[in-house]
């Protein structure tokens, strides 16, 4: 019973760690996307560039989105 156990919750947590994996990736990829394609449009790109009021925005979107993300997966099925 002891091996049918630790079989089942190792085969529990693979899954896990799969669905993570997948709906992070397709979270993360699909939001990056979505907030480069807001940053790029209308001249937003060129206003951030001569206000300075941003450092490195496509850096910071691309962290922002896996935290977010990532905390997003863990509240809700994590």
């Amino acid at each position: 019973q002891l091996a049918a156990i630790m079989a089942a919750i190792a085969v529990l947590a693979s899954l896990d760690i799969l669905l993570r994996s997948t709906l992070e990736i397709g979270g993360r990829r699909w939001m990056t996307e979505h907030l480069i394609d807001r940053w790029l449009a209308r001249g937003a790109f060129y206003r951030i560039e001569r206000d300075q009021s941003v450092d490195n925005p496509d850096q910071r979107i691309t962290q922002d989105v896996a935290q977010f993300v990532s905390y997003g997966y863990t509240l809700t099925i994590g």
